[in-house]
Parts: C-alpha cells; sequence; structure tokens
C-alpha cells in the first residue's frame, strides 16, 4: 500500500485524503492561529476540482 504523492494533481475527494493523511495537528493550528482562510489545505493545494 502506498500514498499518492502530493506534489502531483489527484483526483481523489477530500474526503479521501483527509482520511489517508491525518489533519488533527493541522486544522487545529488553523484555528488557533486564526489562519484558516490565510492558508488553503493540502487538498486545495493538489485537486484540480478545487482549483477550478
Amino acid at each position: 500500500m502506498g500514498f499518492q504523492a502530493l506534489y502531483a494533481d489527484t483526483y481523489q475527494t477530500r474526503e479521501e485524503i483527509r482520511k489517508m493523511f491525518d489533519h488533527t495537528l493541522l486544522d487545529k493550528l488553523r484555528e488557533q492561529t486564526g489562519a484558516l482562510k490565510a492558508f488553503p489545505e493540502p487538498y486545495d493545494k493538489v485537486s484540480r476540482a478545487a482549483r477550478t
């Protein structure tokens, strides 16, 4: 079993990415620092659907 590299486009859904990679600490940090809109989620960086 392997993981899709995040430097490439992905055709997975947001839920599939969140299930594959633990976002607990990232979500907590973004909320604590008020950076929810300042920094996109990793999915938004690699998903063609999120960029269009």
